[in-house]
């Protein structure tokens, strides 16, 4: 409301948690394709 009381901060601030908990999580899939790609299989060497 106009007045920024604690319940209406709370809710803004568990919105950016939970953003920068996706973000971390979909850092860690691309590393982990990129380690795979990066291996070549038996087969072609």
């Amino acid at each position: 409301g106009a007045r920024a009381g604690a319940s209406e901060q709370q809710p803004q601030q568990q919105q950016q948690q939970q953003q920068q908990q996706q973000q971390q999580q979909q850092q860690q899939q691309q590393q982990q394709q990129q380690q795979q790609q990066q291996a070549p299989p038996l087969d072609q060497q």
